[in-house]
């Protein structure tokens, strides 16, 4: 299952890097999404090859993935909801700060915190563009709300993690906007 997942991971991630790639009037919303593609892509590598690290290294692409990347992505689908179009200078802030509140809430001990949060404005953002786009924002809705029940259910086996990942880009692909 955990092999599944890492090659689901990969695909995914591929994908996003793929629709976020730089190109002529690159928006600071498909930078961010680039940014956070690569970081889930490098932990994706990181699931399939040996490489041989202490596990202290390799755990940090699976949390900044988890805590960092899913949150900036929440962050872009939410923004382009209110129809916010911030440059990438914004968008390269907004993921410092996630950083930061990374680090807090594991110094508190509220990762899942943190997460829930992230699950709540993903499907938050879904929710308001179903007015405006309600062929492609209702399955988004309705796939964050499985993957809600899925964290809830699971609480992350550790062989689950990535294939979950991988479906949490799912609707993000479903209501990525230029």
């Amino acid at each position: 299952m955990a092999l599944i997942g890492s090659i689901a991971l990969l695909i995914m991630s591929s994908l996003l890097l793929w629709a976020s790639r730089p190109g002529g009037g690159w928006s600071g919303s498909s930078s961010a999404r680039f940014a956070a593609g690569l970081i889930l892509l490098v932990h994706a590598l990181f699931s399939l090859i040996d490489t041989g690290l202490p596990w202290s290294i390799r755990l940090l692409p699976q949390q900044l993935s988890l805590y960092a990347a899913l949150p900036l992505l929440a962050c872009t689908l939410l923004a382009a909801q209110l129809n916010y179009h911030w440059s990438r200078l914004i968008w390269g802030r907004v993921l410092l700060a996630l950083c930061v509140v990374f680090e807090l809430m594991r110094r508190a001990g509220e990762l899942p915190l943190l997460l829930w949060v992230t699950l709540g404005v993903a499907l938050l953002s879904a929710l308001l563009a179903i007015p405006r786009n309600s062929r492609l924002a209702v399955p988004a809705a309705a796939s964050w709300g499985l993957l809600m029940l899925w964290y809830q259910q699971t609480g992350f086996a550790q062989q689950d993690l990535n294939l979950w990942l991988a479906a949490s880009i799912v609707p993000i692909v479903f209501l990525r906007t230029k």
